[in-house]
């Protein structure tokens, strides 16, 4: 029977770094945010508008990258070694290793500093970096350092398994072993997932549909204001009516929800892996969908109406506010 180790980064930090700086973007989002609502029209507001479009851009990113920490791992087997962080994965065959080490090994020296990625934090030490000699260096790790590079003919790809003297010592009992039935090698990376979405009509209609509900509320509000001296946001009778440019909230909203649809929407519209089952011939790890009631695809598609759903919402909104103003 195959032998199969299992071994995952340490997640702990990163998970907790992950959440406080996602904490302070959106803290920082939701002030500048309160501030350009009670604002006049001007510089000052276009300055209070960037600190939610930041946290639009990062909010994503930094959620991914908590997402793909804690689903990652490394397997090795005799016939090669798999990498899985987040939507990227590689299977690596045995035979085409060239050489295995931990980024401390003296004889690293001759290959020079090994660079980091630019943009880098705890848990999330993520990227391609070349060396002095132009060859590409793959990071797929959680700490810059403690790793262990894996070799190839067409890159070093750098890990971090939370127990490196357990790892290097599978490592080398399997590769003496010798590999059963080699794999072919496999790349996936991110860019994958998008285009499976956009290949696919019935997810680009909707994501397309949404964003030119967007672009149709942005387009109705900024005709709608230059006709209005002033609107009435509130609730009330009482509510006292307010400067008409801030009807553009809406829009800026419904971008940001936008923006969250469209890539939760992507995410369960990935098939779900969970992380190992066995095939019948024992030769190479499968990823299969994990079970759940509701189909994540089908998640996907009410995450994505959503997003038609909230545009429309927000120009009955608008249609109110101008027809009361």
């Amino acid at each position: 029977m195959d032998e199969r180790y299992h071994y995952a980064p340490s997640r702990r930090q990163g998970l907790i770094f992950h959440a406080g700086l996602a904490l302070i973007v959106l803290a920082i989002g939701a002030w500048g945010l309160r501030l350009a609502f009670q604002s006049d029209f001007g510089l000052l507001f276009l300055l209070y508008l960037i600190p939610p479009i930041v946290a639009t851009v990062f909010l994503p990113i930094i959620a991914y990258r908590a997402y793909a920490l804690w689903r990652a791992y490394y397997t090795l087997e005799r016939n090669g070694i798999h990498l899985h962080w987040g939507a990227r994965v590689e299977d690596i065959p045995m035979q085409s290793i060239l050489w295995v080490r931990t980024n401390n090994d003296p004889q690293l020296a001759s290959i020079g500093r090994l660079p980091l990625p630019i943009l880098r934090w705890p848990g999330a030490v993520r990227g391609v970096s070349h060396l002095s000699n132009g060859f590409p260096v793959e990071y797929m790790a959680a700490e810059s350092k403690n790793m262990v590079l894996i070799a190839t003919s067409k890159r070093v790809i750098a890990i971090s398994p939370a127990n490196i003297d357990n790892f290097m010592f599978a490592y080398q009992r399997l590769s003496e072993l010798g590999s059963l039935s080699p794999w072919p090698a496999r790349s996936i990376f991110p860019t994958f997932v998008f285009a499976k979405v956009w290949n696919a009509p019935s997810a680009r209609y909707m994501i397309l549909g949404a964003i030119l509900l967007d672009i149709l509320l942005l387009g109705w509000v900024s005709l709608v204001i230059p006709t209005r001296q002033e609107i009435f946001l509130g609730f009330t009778a009482t509510s006292e009516p307010v400067a008409p440019f801030r009807m553009l909230l809406l829009p800026l909203l419904n971008t940001v929800f936008l923006a969250i649809d469209i890539i939760l929407g992507i995410f369960f519209y990935r098939i779900e892996e969970s992380p190992i089952e066995q095939n019948s011939s024992d030769t190479k790890p499968i990823l299969r969908r994990r079970q759940s009631m509701v189909s994540p695809q089908i998640l996907a598609f009410i995450i994505w109406g959503a997003g038609i759903f909230t545009p429309i919402i927000f120009l009955v909104a608008a249609f109110f506010i101008t027809v009361t103003s």
